[in-house]
C-alpha cells in the first residue's frame, strides 16, 4: 500500500510571455519563500560522498525534519524545468516535479506536474491534503502574482518592501554610480544595476546572476558582466 504514487497536474493561463516569467518561476529559492515554505538547508557533511552534482538537503516543516538527495535540475530555458528528490526518511519516499511553459495566445500556459510516492500511513494521509490541495492553491496564487507583476511592468515582481538602509544609502550609491561611469562602465546598465541594488530584496541580492539580468534587461552578457565587475571594484 505504501508504494502507491500520487500524481497531480495543475495548469494556469498567465497573461505574460514565457521569457518574461522564466526568471521568476525558475528561481526556486524565491518561489519557496513566496509560497510560504521554510528555507532549504544544506545537510551534507564533510565526509559525505554523493553522485556527481547531487545534493543532500533539508527542510523543517512544523517540527518535522525532511531530508533528501536531490538530483541536478533539468533546465530548458524558458520552456521547462524539473527535478527528482529521494527522501531519506519521513512521510515521503520520492518526489518528481516538472514545470512547463507553453505559448498561449499572447500569454503562457504554465503546467505543473508532481508525482509523489509516500512512505507509510502518514504520507498516505498528508500528501492529498498538503500537496494535492494546499500546494495547488498556493502555487497558483504565486504564479498569478508573478504574471501580474510582469504585466504591470515590474521586472523584479517581488512586491517586497524596500529595505530602509539601502534606500537611505542613495547618496553613497550615486557616488558609486558616478565612479562606475567614470571608469568606463555602460551608463544605462550601471544605472539599472544600482537601481536593482536599491529596490531588489535580500534574496535576489544574495546571489546576483549577471547573465540572468542581461536576459531580463535585453543586454549582452558581456556588457552585463563587465558592468557588474565595475560595480564590484567600486564597492557596489
Amino acid at each position: 500500500m505504501s508504494e502507491r504514487e500520487f500524481e497531480y497536474r495543475w495548469s494556469w493561463s498567465l497573461p505574460a510571455s514565457a521569457e518574461a516569467l522564466w526568471p521568476l518561476v525558475s528561481d526556486t529559492n524565491r518561489f519557496n519563500r513566496d509560497a510560504g515554505l521554510p528555507p532549504v538547508e544544506d545537510a551534507s557533511t564533510d565526509d559525505e560522498r554523493l553522485e556527481n552534482a547531487h545534493r543532500h538537503l533539508r527542510i523543517r516543516v512544523k517540527g518535522l525534519v525532511l531530508e533528501w538527495e536531490e538530483s541536478p535540475f533539468e533546465w530548458v530555458r524558458p520552456w521547462r524545468f524539473g527535478v527528482v528528490r529521494r527522501y531519506r526518511g519521513g512521510p515521503l519516499r520520492e518526489m518528481r516535479v516538472l514545470a512547463t511553459l507553453e505559448p498561449e495566445g499572447e500569454g503562457t500556459r504554465l503546467t505543473y506536474r508532481t508525482s509523489v510516492r509516500p512512505r507509510g500511513l502518514l504520507g498516505l494521509v498528508t500528501i492529498p491534503i498538503q500537496i494535492g490541495a494546499i500546494s495547488r492553491y498556493t502555487f497558483g496564487r504565486v504564479f498569478k502574482r508573478y504574471a501580474a507583476g510582469v504585466v504591470a511592468g515590474d521586472s523584479r515582481s517581488e512586491h517586497v518592501a524596500v529595505a530602509t538602509p539601502r534606500r537611505l544609502a542613495g547618496g553613497r550609491l550615486q557616488q558609486i554610480l558616478n565612479r562606475m561611469e567614470g571608469a568606463g562602465a555602460d551608463a544605462k546598465l550601471s544605472a539599472a544595476l544600482v537601481d536593482h541594488v536599491i529596490h531588489a530584496d535580500d534574496l535576489a541580492l544574495a546571489r546576483i546572476r549577471p547573465y540572468e539580468l542581461a536576459s531580463v534587461w535585453g543586454a549582452s552578457r558581456r556588457d552585463m558582466l563587465t558592468t557588474c565587475l565595475h560595480g564590484t571594484r567600486e564597492g557596489l
